[in-house]
Formats: C-alpha cells, structure tokens, sequence
C-alpha cells in the first residue's frame, strides 16, 4: 500500500453515481502510514471525516524509517 511505502496518509476519492457514459462505484477511503484504514465510504453519496494524528505519523517514521532507504536518481 503507497500508504506504507511513503509514509504518509492516503486520501483515495472516487465519485458514486451515473453520468450519460459512465457509471461510478465509489470506494472513498483514507489509510493512515501504518496501513490502518482511517474511513472508508461504499457506493452511496457520503461524506468522509477522519482525522489525522500528524504526531503518530512523525513517530511511526522514528520507529520505521523507511524513508532512509530512498535512492534519488539524476534523470537525463
């Protein structure tokens, strides 16, 4: 999950509903930099608030300093 690998939260949002092409089915959901799924929303109109403990995530990035292994690259 991009949510681990970056450490960071993650906010997926996808519409519900029909359009004159398209049908939409949903599945609104924020996942915290553990991986732990904050809220999650199905296929019906909602709304989503969760909240974020900017603390945690500082110290989950002591505890698992996954960030420490990124390799930046020059790009030609």
């Amino acid at each position: 999950m991009r949510a681990i690998e970056n450490q960071g939260v993650v906010l997926a949002v996808n519409r519900t509903g029909n359009d004159p092409h398209l049908a939409y089915c949903g599945g609104t959901i924020a996942v915290d930099a553990k991986g732990e799924v904050l809220g999650e929303l199905g296929d019906e109109p909602g709304v989503l608030s969760v909240e974020v403990d900017v603390a945690a995530v500082r110290e989950w990035r002591g505890v698992f300093p996954a960030l420490q292994d990124v390799r930046l690259r020059e790009i030609r």
